[in-house]
């Protein structure tokens, strides 16, 4: 916010509490106020008009779910367009002129494509205070299946994709919203103060010449207070639906990794049985060369030591077999998560946490690199690894682990 900006709203308190205590002694414009009537450079005056008609088509456009919005906004619209050069330039002096065209750079990509149609559900108006139905899982315990988090209307394919913008809402896009409120709030009260002023000082009522900017300054606030508020209702609905799939992957994956443990110690039992049915021929063989004790001795030694030898590395195969087995079935679930796009705690939570989130992004590296290595074309995989990375670095792991699965996904398509 600009000081001039600033200047103006102590001047217009300061106008307002002064006429509290005295009326002024002739029906002149207080000199405090005369600012806003000085005069704007032309070319100036003709860029402020063209940004703020922009930005009202812009406001109108991203509005669709609210068509009462839509209307005000084709109001001032029309009266801005009627504005006198003498009020244009009362509004011109209000705002931060620099400030207004920044917004409307910001602000013109939310404009939908040509190719977006609203649906039904947008179309009637969603109520702040209206709770999409998302599904929550019902949670079986004993599942091994890894599903994705159900968004309900509220998912990208749900029908409700308000502004044609990402869900959950973008941080960058909702600051821009939320930089912009700020921007036309400190214009809005200038107007607004010089409005109530003129008519307690003229008497002429909220229909003067010098109400109709306020007018258009309070639409315009309203337009983008409701813009921020639409964009960001879909959030904790969404955050919901994911922390309802997180919660049922992390079963699915203990109980999968509970059945590969099954299935070794089952190795360990038989390996077991092996031993004892080793054991107990070397003990007969023994009994039957009883007659030459010393060579039967000497050959069971034998024996024992090439078993043992035969156990030990039999034991450590089993062991690299077990780390191996361990090792490719996490990178199965991570890879099967990774296609699937799902939430998954143990993936999103970094190893010194107890997660496995560097190993998942070292596993989409290994993919990258392999599909490379065999001449296959990545796009920008590289690209979404490394600003997964650089979340990690941040602390982002949540974040991460959504960029490294956007990675693999461009990678294996």
């Amino acid at each position: 916010m600009k000081t001039a900006s600033k200047c103006f709203i102590l001047l217009a308190l300061t106008v307002s509490l002064g006429m509290v205590f005295a009326r002024p002694a002739s029906a002149q414009l207080p000199p405090q106020l005369q600012a806003l009537r000085q005069p704007v450079p032309e070319n100036e005056l003709q860029r402020f008009s063209s940004d703020m008609t922009s930005l009202m088509r812009v406001l109108y456009s991203v509005n669709a779910s609210h068509p009462e919005v839509q209307s005000s906004m084709a109001k001032a619209g029309r009266d801005f367009a009627n504005l006198t050069p003498e009020e244009l330039t009362v509004m011109a002096n209000a705002y931060d002129r620099t400030a207004v065209s920044a917004a409307v750079q910001r602000l013109t990509p939310l404009i939908p494509q040509s190719d977006v149609t609203v649906s039904p559900a947008v179309a009637e108006g969603a109520s702040a205070n209206t709770t999409p139905p998302v599904a929550s899982y019902p949670i079986d315990p004993t599942t091994t299946s890894i599903v994705a988090a159900n968004y309900g209307t509220c998912g990208p394919n749900g029908g409700v994709t308000f502004l044609g913008g990402a869900i959950p809402s973008n941080n960058q896009i909702d600051y821009n919203l939320y930089a912009s409120v700020q921007a036309f709030t400190t214009a809005q009260v200038v107007l607004n103060y010089f409005c109530y002023t003129m008519v307690v000082i003229f008497g002429e009522g909220t229909n003067a010449w010098e109400c109709v900017p306020a007018g258009i300054a309070d639409a315009v606030v309203i337009a983008l207070q409701l813009s921020l508020q639409t964009r960001e209702f879909c959030d904790i609905f969404v955050t919901a639906a994911e922390n309802d799939a997180t919660y049922s992957n992390t079963f699915a994956v203990f109980n999968n990794l509970a059945s590969t443990r099954s299935d070794i110690d089952e190795s360990f039992a038989a390996l077991g049985t092996q031993v004892s049915s080793v054991n107990s021929n070397l003990t007969n063989e023994g009994l039957v060369l009883s007659s030459n004790i010393l060579q039967a001795q000497a050959d069971l030694d034998t024996r024992v030591n090439k078993a043992d030898a035969d156990v030990t590395a039999g034991t450590a195969q089993v062991d690299n077999n077990i780390s191996t087995l361990q090792a490719l079935q996490l990178r199965m679930e991570i890879e099967r998560s990774l296609a699937l796009g799902t939430s998954v705690g143990l993936f999103e939570t970094p190893q010194s946490q107890g997660g496995y989130l560097e190993v998942v992004g070292s596993t989409v590296q290994t993919v990258i690199n392999g599909l490379q290595a065999a001449g296959q074309n990545v796009g920008q995989a590289q690209q979404f690894l490394n600003f997964g990375k650089a979340q990690y670095a941040a602390g982002k792991y949540k974040a991460a682990y959504h960029s490294y699965a956007m990675a693999y996904q461009t990678a294996v398509q």
